[in-house]
C-alpha cells in the first residue's frame, strides 16, 4: 500500500472533519505489534469420487436370472409381504449374485433399474395376454395363446419404436 494511515489523516483529516463537525486527532498512532507470520492453512483434501466401471449391458440370460431372483424373493412364503423396500432389494441382489455363475456381479441399483425395464415389458405382455384370454378363442392351446400375445407385443414395439411419427 505504501501510504501510512497517519499521513492520509494528516492530509485529509481537516477536510473530513468539516463534513460532520468532528475534529480528528492528528497524533500518530503507535505502530502495530509484530504479528508472527503464520503458515497459510493447507487446503482441505479434495475427495475424488470412487472409480466405477460401467459393466456391459444385461444379456438375456442375466435378464432371466433377475426375474428368477425377483420371483424367489417376492414369492417367499416365510417373509412374504413383511419386507421393506431396501431389505427386499438387498435379498434380490444377494439371490442374483449367489447364482450368477460367470456373469458379472451386479449392484442393487443396477438390478432395480433393470427390473424397471423388465417390469414394463412384462406388464405390456400381460395386458395382451389378458386380451387374448378374454376373447377365449376355441381350439387354441396355451402355447398358441402365448404366441399370439408375443406377436401382438412385438408388433406394438415395432410400431412404437421404429415407425417415425409424422405430424
Amino acid at each position: 500500500m505504501g501510504t501510512d494511515w497517519n499521513q492520509v489523516m494528516a492530509q485529509y483529516g481537516s477536510f473530513l472533519s468539516e463534513d460532520d463537525g468532528t475534529q480528528f486527532d492528528n497524533t500518530p498512532l503507535p505502530p502495530p505489534p509484530d504479528i508472527p507470520a503464520q503458515a497459510s492453512p493447507a487446503p482441505p483434501p479434495v475427495k475424488k469420487p470412487p472409480q466405477r466401471t460401467k459393466l456391459a449391458n444385461f444379456t438375456s440370460e442375466e435378464n432371466m436370472r433377475v426375474c428368477q431372483a425377483w420371483l424367489a424373493v417376492s414369492c417367499d412364503p416365510i417373509v412374504n409381504t413383511g419386507q421393506k423396500r431396501q431389505g427386499f432389494w438387498n435379498r434380490i441382489t444377494e439371490a442374483y449374485n449367489s447364482r450368477r455363475g460367470s456373469m458379472p456381479e451386479r449392484s442393487t441399483k443396477s438390478l432395480m433399474s433393470r427390473w424397471d425395464s423388465i417390469k414394463t415389458q412384462c406388464s405390456t405382455f400381460a395386458g395382451y395376454m389378458m386380451a387374448v384370454l378374454r376373447q377365449n378363442p376355441s381350439g387354441m392351446t396355451d402355447a398358441d395363446k402365448v404366441s399370439v400375445c408375443t406377436i401382438m407385443h412385438m408388433f406394438f414395439i415395432n410400431v412404437l419404436y421404429y415407425i417415425p411419427v409424422v405430424h
